[in-house]
């Protein structure tokens, strides 16, 4: 098929071409600032940043920065790998994880450009040649790394910072000037003067054709290296992101594009490299549809839920139900339904096939094929029953039933891109011993499959939105709505450690004597502490004996009901309660101690026993987990028994206060034991390891806490 090849009364053509671009300047039309990231660890924790092109834009540029910002804490805070995805019309759908994923999902979607860089404050930039107009997504995150090999930080030891991102939009516009076109496909010329420069043209293909191709030819003498973008509805030529890239000297390029119904198309040609040039542009007519069939509208149901609409095939105007689709053996069976923009997207869009049982659709060799693609229609070969291609790499059905599979069929489509679909049925009479569809598509794809005929039959057909897949997440997550950038968005909040779209990956996920293990190292750790009740009733410290037992009953509580992942985990009130009892108790054991060694009257110590819980109850409901609600009481009562301690042996004339046996071995050991402890649980924490440290702590505490605690004789 060449081009410039006559096909008068077929193609209507309406072309602009648009004037030369090279000393227009990048106009700024957008700027997101301030998007706080957070670490990936699921869909959930994306950031969506939006932006929107108009429709005379011949080259953007997005220029995102990420940077650190310092909220607490100290030391500096460090860069942190940052990763942003960006995709015309809907949200990208990504898996930085490497999560598993559903195995009916749909591949051939449009691709998505990727950057990734360090929050240190250093502009990246994208460049878009001929973008899509319309909407833009951007998704966000701290890039993904593996939560096991996490550290647990405790807050206030460390720098408490926030990832912020910066994005800003920049365009550069085509101003137009009309050039007319004669419909017996006249090539048009344009002249691109210097590197950089670019032009494009404007056409009209008509609805029944499914390709058509460009050719173009210089008249310099000398290589020039071209970028050529074909547009619609979206980026619609072969390979990734419709990007073309052609070395022009005495020969013509040829470069195909998917013909978009009911859309204007555009082709861009940018100069990259090379002497200026003189280009003719050349369309071809395209070529017919290989089959007759009409495409019929499916009829939308929508529903008041975010996300949740379907698509019916309805034979009459007064029917309520969708009906059955017969599918005759002569043609290919076309629907087609219409996915908006924005409101749609932040679903999952799912197409299921399920055979009906009368007729020939009781016979074990029927089979229905489905192929189901986005803005451009897609026959279905009657020789090898696969998704019809007129390039090198055809696609393999996508949805394929028969009675040798019982139970319908799915085909799913995470934020599927707003337009029209089309779903392509036909049915086939396939052997048992037929290996036609099936196995994976090779070099043989489009040869004839003899052992497949084409045959009539019915079959019901599902075309519905949903949040999530479905709307579940399995046995193993919850489907949720969130909100980022203002745009709403589905995703499943897994529980344990399942991940994926579905929460159906397992890798992560312990064994539940594994959990079982831990659950009990966390909780019977604690039961360490009855030794410090038991020294101190004998050393008649009474209400000291009373804060450690209930050190011991909260901690052991609270474990039992925060750990376990929802297997084993057992609570006796709300977790929030518990978690309060447990680092309140824990501050109130640590101050009670420090005044016990002081030594004081006991009227005085009932007064800073008291006076210390009203505080330590206050500082542990503003924030219990900062580093100032531990140093308060851990200061406040070292001071109190240093200063004691230094008036008594000056008062005494002596240095040996405490007694010697106390300053030389009690208090020492006692105090290595709680340093020991601090440390493991201040620095040596990560999620791989923290029930067997946190368990470390639960003992060193408890261990240190009867040796610390003296006895009343060590301070007379």
């Amino acid at each position: 098929m060449r081009i410039g090849t006559v096909r008068a009364c077929v193609l209507v053509v309406l072309v602009l071409a648009f004037s030369e671009t090279s000393n227009s300047e990048l106009e700024k039309i957008g700027q997101l600032p301030g998007t706080t990231l957070v670490k990936f660890y699921a869909y959930r924790h994306v950031a969506i940043v939006y932006f929107r092109i108009p429709e005379d834009v011949a080259l953007a540029t997005w220029k995102f920065r990420a940077k650190e910002m310092k909220t607490g804490g100290i030391f500096r805070c460090s860069a942190q790998s940052v990763t942003v995805h960006l995709k015309p019309g809907s949200i990208p759908l990504v898996n930085p994880d490497k999560s598993k994923l559903p195995a009916n999902l749909l591949e051939a979607r449009n691709a998505h450009y990727t950057l990734s860089f360090t929050s240190d404050g250093t502009q990246q930039a994208q460049n878009v040649t001929a973008p899509l107009p319309g909407d833009w997504f951007a998704v966000a995150f701290k890039s993904w790394s593996d939560p096991k090999d996490g550290k647990i930080e405790q807050q206030g030891l460390s720098a408490s910072c926030e990832t912020i991102l910066d994005a800003e939009l920049y365009v550069k516009r085509e101003t137009t000037s009309p050039i007319s076109l004669a419909t017996d496909l006249a090539p048009a010329n344009i002249r691109l003067s210097r590197v950089g420069d670019s032009s494009t043209l404007r056409f009209l293909m008509p609805n029944d054709k499914t390709l058509s191709e460009i050719a173009i030819s210089s008249s310099s003498g000398e290589a020039s290296e071209l970028e050529v973008n074909v547009t619609a509805g979206s980026y619609v030529p072969y390979g990734d992101l419709g990007l073309a890239r052609i070395t022009l000297n005495s020969t013509t390029a040829i470069v195909p594009f998917k013909v978009w119904k009911n859309s204007l198309h555009y082709v861009t040609i940018r100069l990259l490299s090379g002497a200026p040039t003189e280009i003719s542009v050349a369309l071809d007519g395209g070529s017919q549809r290989s089959s007759s069939a009409k495409v019929t509208e499916l009829i939308r149901k929508s529903y008041p839920d975010f996300f949740l609409f379907d698509y019916e095939y309805l034979t009459s105007n007064n029917a309520t139900k969708s009906s059955p689709v017969n599918l005759t053996s002569t043609e290919t069976t076309v629907f087609s339904f219409f996915i908006n923009p924005i409101s749609d997207i932040g679903g999952t869009l799912t197409v299921a096939l399920r055979l009906k049982d009368k007729g020939k659709a009781e016979a074990e060799d029927f089979t229905v094929v489905g192929c189901l693609h986005y803005g451009t229609f897609q026959d279905i070969s009657p020789e090898t029953g696969r998704c019809y291609s007129e390039t090198s790499d055809p696609s393999l059905p996508v949805l394929i039933t028969s009675k040798s599979s019982p139970g319908p069929v799915y085909i799913h489509a995470p934020f599927p891109e707003p337009g029209v679909w089309y779903l392509s049925l036909r049915a086939f009479l396939k052997p048992a011993n037929c290996s036609c569809l099936q196995g994976n598509c090779s070099e043989n794809c489009n040869s004839t499959c003899s052992c497949l005929t084409t045959t009539s039959g019915a079959v019901e057909i599902s075309v519905a939105s949903s949040p999530c897949i479905e709307g579940n997440c399995g046995p193993h997550g919850r489907c949720v709505h969130y909100m980022s950038g203002g745009f709403v968005f589905s995703a499943c909040h897994c529980t344990r450690d399942y991940r994926g779209l579905d929460c159906a990956d397992v890798q992560y996920v312990q064994d539940d004597s594994t959990v079982l293990l831990e659950l009990l190292m966390l909780t019977l750790s604690n039961l360490v502490f009855l030794g410090s009740v038991y020294f101190a009733l004998r050393r008649q410290y009474y209400a000291e004996a009373v804060v450690y037992f209930f050190v011991m009953f909260f901690s052991t509580f609270y474990h039992a009901c925060e750990s376990g992942e929802d297997v084993y985990n057992f609570c006796i009130m709300r977790v929030g309660v518990l978690q309060f009892c447990d680092f309140f108790t824990a501050l109130l054991a640590f101050w009670v101690t420090l005044v016990a060694m002081v030594g004081l009257t006991p009227r005085l110590t009932t007064i800073f026993d008291l006076g210390g819980a009203v505080v330590l109850a206050m500082c542990a409901e503003l924030n219990r987990t900062a580093l100032w609600v531990f140093m308060t009481p851990a200061l406040t009562g070292s001071s109190l028994v240093i200063f004691v301690w230094i008036r008594r042996c000056r008062k005494r004339k002596t240095i040996h206060y405490p007694s010697r046996e106390y300053q030389y071995y009690y208090f020492p050991a006692g105090l290595g034991l709680v340093a020991t402890g601090l440390i493991c649980y201040a620095f040596l924490q990560t999620q791989k390891n923290y029930s067997l440290v946190h368990s470390l702590w639960h003992m060193a505490v408890a261990g240190g806490v009867m040796l610390l605690l003296p006895d009343r004789k060590y301070l007379k």
